[in-house]
This record gives structure tokens, sequence and C-alpha cells, in this order.
């Protein structure tokens, strides 16, 4: 018959191996230290479960697409302006921002001088000059070359253009209706570049002009009934316009 252990006893050793981990050995409740095996985490404790590979989210780095990265933008989710990234105000509706606008309460009146200040202007009278037709410059008969009475005031034109360097010019050369039409095109588009090619000559960048050869096109109106020898020679003309950026 075996030792009965007393119950108090047997409580006490319960709270024993709560607190130390150890066993109790038969009847004389020695105390024993738990094997290695059982301190040994199991291998289903050391082994960590599969995990689904985690989907990495696209980041735009320019979500709102106006060449400001977002790390430098200030308003990452309004299209603006850099560097800030930031719309820019355009308080008088002049296409000219107001960074840039001088005159940010006039706007500007694009009209080809100084277009990009942003405020409204005139075109200086010796400029003003030599826009529109330009009245004595003469070519030679079905030809594209210039006559030499239209050297003066090409010269005068040429040193008014370079006092404006910002300025840029269309020259356009029109022909009367008489002959055929693709033929006095051509012409007039010779006689245009002959005059761009004088004012080059005389100093003016050429990047600033332009030529068009308008031919037959924008005749100058009759002034009733059928048109006569004065008014085909009206329409044989060169005509500056200052062209806006």
């Amino acid at each position: 018959m075996g030792f009965m252990v007393p119950s108090r006893l047997v409580l006490f050793a319960s709270l024993l191996v709560a607190l130390t981990g150890c066993r109790v050995r038969g009847a004389d409740m020695a105390l024993v230290e738990p094997t290695a095996d059982e301190t040994r985490p199991s291998v289903e404790s050391r082994t960590p479960e599969p995990t689904e590979p985690r989907e990495v989210a696209y980041v735009d780095p320019d979500r709102d697409g106006d060449g400001v990265l977002n790390r430098d933008d200030f308003c990452p989710d309004e299209r603006g302006h850099p560097p800030s990234g930031c719309l820019v105000a355009d308080t008088d509706g002049d296409g000219v921002l107001d960074t840039e606008d001088i005159c940010q309460l006039e706007p500007e009146n694009r009209n080809g001088f100084e277009d990009a200040d942003g405020c409204p202007d005139e075109i200086p009278r010796d400029l003003a000059n030599f826009t529109g037709e330009i009245k004595g410059i003469y070519f030679h008969y079905n030809k594209p070359a210039l006559k030499l009475q239209s050297y003066d005031l090409l010269r005068e034109a040429a040193a008014v253009l370079l006092r404006y360097p910002d300025v840029r010019v269309e020259v356009s050369a029109h022909t009367d209706s008489i002959g055929d039409a693709e033929y006095n095109k051509k012409l007039s588009q010779r006689r245009a570049e002959a005059v761009v090619e004088f004012l080059v000559a005389r100093g003016v960048p050429a990047e600033r002009l332009e030529s068009r050869g308008a031919g037959e096109e924008d005749p100058i109106p009759c002034c009733g009934g059928p048109c006569m020898n004065d008014d085909r020679n009206r329409s044989r003309r060169i005509e500056f316009a200052i062209l806006s950026r």
C-alpha cells in the first residue's frame, strides 16, 4: 500500500512546480529539474509560418503632373507651376503670371511690343512707321530683285529694328491678280525673302524675321467697278507686321 501525501503537501508541491518548473519525484516530494527536451521549444514553435508576399503599391512621384516631384511640391494634388508646384495667380487675366507681371491690375494688350512685362503699352512712333504697308519698296519687273531706290528706306527700317531687339517682324509680299496665281505666289515669296536678306545684311538677326509670299490672296479692294491699273499697283506691296510672342 502506497504512501498517502497529505492534501496540503500536494497543494504545496503543485505550487512549487508552477513557480520553479520542477517536478515532484515519488513520495519524498523531491524536486526534479525539467529535462532538456521539456525546455526546448517544439519544432512547430520555432518554424515561422509561410506568409503571402505583400504587394507594394506604385507611388507616382508627380501625381498632379505639373513637373514638380511630390517631395518638392507644396500642392501635390494641384497642377501648378515650378518651383512651388502651386497655382500662381494671374489677377488681371492677361496670361502673364503675377510673379512676372509688372502691372498686375492692368492687362497686357499684346501688340508684339514688350508683351512679356504684363503692362499695356503703345508701339513707339518710329517702330509704328514700319508696320503695315511700307511704301517706297520697289522691285524690277517680274523679278525679286530690289531697285536701288528702295535701299535708303530699308536701311532706316533695319536701324529701327536694331533699337528694339525683342521685336519680331513678318515681311509679306503681295502681287496683283494678273497672271498665274501660283506663279504670283512664288514671285511674292522670293520678294519677301529679298527684303529679309537685305535687313539681315544690315545687322538684324535672321531669327527675328519671317517672310511670307501672299501672292494675290490679299488684294487692295478696287474703288468700285473693274480694277484699273492704279488699283492693281496698290495691290503690289510690301507689309511689315510685328509678331506677338
